[in-house]
Formats: C-alpha cells, sequence, structure tokens
C-alpha cells in the first residue's frame, strides 16, 4: 500500500524507518485498538492497547507514512474520505 502511493526515491528515503515501525505491529484481534500519532516535537508514535512504542522522528516519515490512509491510491478510499471529512 506503501509503495504505490511514494515515488522510488520517497521510498528509499524512509526504508529504514518503516521496518522500525513495523517491527511493532502485530496482529489485531477483536476489540484491540491501535492509533497512530503524528506529533512535531517528537515524531510519529505507534500505540497499540495503550501501550505507545518508540516515535518515528521527522515529517517527512509521517507526510510519506499517512499516505497508506491518505495517498491517491489508499488502502480504502472509503476510509480516507470519512478521514478527511468529505
Amino acid at each position: 500500500m506503501l509503495k504505490r502511493n511514494l515515488t522510488a526515491a520517497e521510498w528509499q528515503q524512509i526504508t529504514d524507518l518503516v521496518t522500525k515501525i513495523n517491527q511493532h505491529y502485530r496482529n489485531v484481534q477483536k476489540g484491540d485498538r491501535s492509533s497512530l500519532r503524528y506529533n512535531p516535537e517528537t515524531g510519529t508514535t505507534l500505540s497499540i492497547n495503550g501501550q505507545a512504542f518508540p516515535p518515528i522522528p521527522g515529517s517527512d516519515f509521517a507526510r510519506f507514512y499517512f499516505r497508506i490512509w491518505l495517498g491517491e491510491q489508499p488502502l480504502s478510499k472509503k476510509m480516507r474520505d470519512a478521514l478527511l471529512g468529505r
């Protein structure tokens, strides 16, 4: 999902950081809650069931990574539009 929303240069720029954040993902079960938040001072933080993992610094990472949901070719156009209030 992410690669199809990035240029080759953008992907190369964040590949190591994607690997880092992906280490914390796990299969979710019914009732699990996850969130991904960006704070300019700390970076992008993944939380699962209230457990926050170390943030990934940098606005570029957030801008590129959120394209999974908000890019031109998102995971779900319906979800993107809902997130954007369309």
